[in-house]
């Protein structure tokens, strides 16, 4: 299937279930040929594409696109169209999308899982923006980026009605949630455009796990705007996460955060700048939201659990799923998933421990989360990562 990770991902298609590809089609000459040889597939199938510029294409089947070294997928000039999107993608499919260039990419109305692996997608072509609508199924960036990992980055990205959307390792654009849950590791939004905020949340759950928030700043004048704009919902930011307004003008900067409703929860790690740093009305709150991390060897996991000395730590574990809401936030696994450990956490504010699996298949992904109680008796649901095996 590719790179390791594609094989690891194919697990959130159904917990777990693998699919097997039933034919390879080989796809070269550019053009619509692309899209003549995705009208010929079936779920399961998997296309090769040679290099080549390949006008836009729509996929409604959970097959593998696997873009060769200079093969390239456009917009038609001021269509407004993506050039790749995923459309209708069913349950108990799973399409994905590794290496080549897109000049935008979407996901719409997908059940199914959709996985970006290894993509360029150019955010700031001719017309429209980059959707991610309405998909009930989980939506998966890895190791994707506008431009240049790291660097500053024009566009759009608009995440609405999708219940479960993640990036790992990415660059991305402008992005705005509504009536979302996104999660990001160790993804920068590195933004340049028009005056806009980095990110806008209108509603949702947004979960950032280091990685780096910017502001952006109009070419045309000094103007900067803030790096998140939080109108409604919940932001979470944890694992030493940078919310930043400050750019290379030092004397010129802005609040890095503006709420303005809704919730924005930061741990003790997070960075965050400007003058004056938060501004707004809404409710932002410093608490020791407990955060881990996680590293394998053969069959033993072992997790690192950071919060509130004194806090006791249950860290569970259990298949991706969309996430539920609760009093004391989003929570993406069931009260009767496994519980992987309880422990006090001491003096240092972490603890530390190893657990055994009797064996795993050959691709497997868990969802850890851990939950706090401090000696108030106060709740707190950790940020939610994901733990991928091979």
């Amino acid at each position: 299937m590719g790179k390791p990770q594609i094989a690891l991902l194919l697990a959130l298609a159904s917990a777990g279930t693998a699919l097997t590809a039933q034919t390879t089609h080989m796809i070269s000459g550019g053009g619509s040929a692309l899209q003549a040889g995705l009208n010929a597939a079936v779920a399961g199938d998997t296309l090769i594409v040679q290099t080549g510029v390949y006008t836009a294409v729509t996929c409604t089947e959970g097959v593998h696109i696997q873009l060769q070294p200079g093969a390239q997928v456009i917009q038609m000039p001021l269509s407004g169209t993506a050039a790749l999107t995923f459309s209708g993608i069913a349950a108990n499919e799973t399409a994905v999308v590794t290496g080549g260039e897109l000049d935008r990419i979407s996901m719409l109305n997908c059940a199914g899982t959709v996985v970006a692996d290894g993509v360029t997608f150019n955010a700031y072509p001719t017309g429209g923006s980059s959707v991610i609508n309405s998909c009930t199924g989980p939506v998966v960036f890895v190791d994707s980026h506008t431009g240049a990992p790291g660097a500053i980055v024009r566009g759009l990205l608009h995440i609405t009605d999708s219940a479960q959307v993640s990036f790992t390792r990415c660059t991305v654009p402008y992005v705005s949630v509504t009536s979302s849950n996104v999660t990001a590791t160790d993804t920068a939004c590195r933004t340049e455009g028009f005056g806009q905020e980095g990110m806008l949340i209108n509603s949702g759950r947004v979960t950032w796990q280091g990685g780096v928030i910017q502001g952006t700043y109009n070419w045309h004048w000094p103007v900067f705007t803030e790096a998140l704009h939080i109108i409604g919902g919940e932001f979470v930011a944890t694992g030493g996460c940078a919310i930043e307004s400050d750019w290379w003008f030092p004397t010129v900067t802005t609040s890095a955060i503006e709420a303005h409703g809704g919730t924005v929860r930061l741990d003790p790690s997070v960075h965050v700048s400007g003058t004056p740093p938060i501004i707004g009305t809404g409710t932002v709150i410093t608490v020791p939201i407990p955060s881990l991390s996680t590293t394998h060897n053969g069959l033993a996991m072992t997790v690192g659990v950071a919060s509130q000395p004194g806090n006791a730590v249950f860290t569970l574990a259990g298949l991706p799923r969309a996430p539920y809401t609760t009093p004391w936030g989003s929570a993406w696994i069931l009260p009767t998933d496994p519980l992987l450990d309880g422990s006090l956490v001491g003096p240092s504010g972490t603890i530390t421990f190893a657990y055994n699996f009797p064996s795993v298949p050959w691709h497997f992904v868990l969802t850890l989360q851990p939950v706090a109680l401090d000696g108030n008796g106060t709740l707190t649901i950790g940020a939610p990562q994901r733990f991928a095996w091979n």
